[in-house]
């Protein structure tokens, strides 16, 4: 079984960072202006294709183990 990836395994470029999971699906994290969040909880998640069992669209307002946690969600889907 492969490593479940976490949040230290984004590769940042400016405030925004992308994962494509082998299952098919691709997570973007952004930071700083324009996006959904707060002192404390710094990030918003995206979930490409979308998928309402995980989220409707964005998750605003998460903290980086709250975006280890998405990504562990994200992994366990099944392959598109």
């Amino acid at each position: 079984m492969a490593k479940k990836k976490t949040f230290e395994d984004l590769q940042w470029n400016n405030n925004e960072a992308s994962l494509t999971f082998r299952n098919g699906y691709q997570v973007v994290v952004r930071t700083g202006k324009g996006t959904a969040t707060t002192i404390g909880a710094k990030y918003e998640v995206e979930m490409i294709p979308m998928n309402s069992k995980v989220m409707d669209n964005r998750v605003g307002y998460c903290t980086e183990d709250d975006v280890t946690e998405i990504l562990y969600e994200i992994q366990q889907l099944t392959k598109l």
